[in-house]
């Protein structure tokens, strides 16, 4: 899933990543997308979930997005993207469900969102030390190679 993420990003700061590292790096993210299986099960009835579930799939869907011009690829397509289009629609789908029915409360729709956040923060931050850079690197070196696609 990741594994092109970890290339992606080694590729950008110059660091060549092994097989075994680009395979080790699916270990974080198979983490957090177990998490995202299992936990709305166990507490389906928790809105907070469902909104952090739902952000999930806007994250994705923006990252996958971003990812064709922050890397310059050829085609209108980076590994997922298909997927993550379709977790965005189930997200809106969520969150409308949770609006229509006033099923969520604001506090649901602030700290959904934020918890997603953080676990996301948490994955990248991963899997950026697994390249061996520091997480708090990335925003610089994003905005050189987005300088560069312009």
């Amino acid at each position: 899933m990741h594994c092109g993420f970890i290339k992606l990003i080694s590729g950008l700061v110059g660091i060549k990543v092994d097989d075994e590292m680009s395979r080790a790096s699916r270990i974080p993210a198979g983490i957090l997308l177990l998490t995202l299986s299992i936990v709305p099960f166990v507490f389906d009835t928790t809105p907070l979930i469902i909104v952090a579930v739902a952000t999930f799939g806007f994250i994705e869907c923006f990252v996958h997005t971003m990812g064709i011009r922050l890397f310059r690829m050829k085609r209108f397509y980076t590994p997922g993207m298909v997927t993550a289009w379709l977790e965005f629609v189930v997200s809106v789908m969520m969150i409308a469900y949770l609006a229509v029915n006033d099923i969520a409360r604001w506090y649901d729709y602030v700290f959904g969102p934020l918890l997603m956040i953080v676990c996301f923060g948490l994955l990248q931050k991963t899997m950026t030390l697994m390249v061996g850079i520091r997480y708090s690197d990335m925003p610089k070196m994003i905005r050189t190679q987005w300088t560069r696609c312009d």
